[in-house]
């Protein structure tokens, strides 16, 4: 079976996430990031907008460091990490997501200190089962900064399928414990 098709089946066959524990699973998390080390030395962190089954990280708004968001440029149909000084900066984007508006200014190659991604799954190694259109992958290509993977416990899954052009994360953080992958 082909790589594409593997992830394709994890896919289908991920455990749903009850809504109901979504709003105690941020709460850990952000108790996690607030105690984490690699978080108090970063000064520029690029996090996300999350969708229904993804950890909310809007808490970081009220971190007091520089916040970066993803913001679609449809002339050259990439994601690019934009400067957010606060939430009033942000507009409805390409999928429904909020994003930083076109006056935000873009990050510099190698500017963010700490990037928190998301995905559908994650496994120890630090590979990562995104939705399929390979956005992160591009836009964390040739980062120098620390990746991240921010996912619910249930999410964490022995083993991803990988391609060649698969960024892979320096830790893993779920609501219950950090992993360091050996990526670093």
């Amino acid at each position: 079976m082909e790589i594409i098709d593997l992830k394709s089946k994890i896919r289908q066959n991920l455990p749903k996430f009850p809504t109901t524990e979504r709003p105690q699973t941020s709460s850990s998390m952000k108790e996690q990031l607030l105690n984490w080390p690699e978080f108090h030395k970063s000064q520029k962190i690029a996090f996300y907008q999350s969708l229904n089954d993804e950890i909310c990280l809007d808490f970081l708004f009220e971190c007091n460091k520089q916040l970066y968001l993803p913001k679609y440029d449809t002339e050259k149909a990439i994601y690019e990490s934009a400067f957010v000084a606060n939430r009033a900066s942000l507009t409805i984007g390409r999928f429904g997501i909020r994003e930083p508006s076109m006056a935000c200014p873009v990050a510099e190659k190698n500017e963010i200190d700490l990037w928190l991604v998301p995905a559908l799954a994650f496994d120890r190694q630090g590979n990562r089962l995104g939705r399929g259109a390979g956005f992160y992958d591009r836009l964390l290509q040739n980062e120098r900064g620390i990746k991240a993977g921010i996912i619910y416990r249930h999410r964490l899954i022995e083993n991803i399928p990988v391609d060649s052009w698969d960024i892979k994360m320096n830790f893993i953080l779920t609501d219950k414990e950090i992993i360091k992958c050996n990526n670093n």
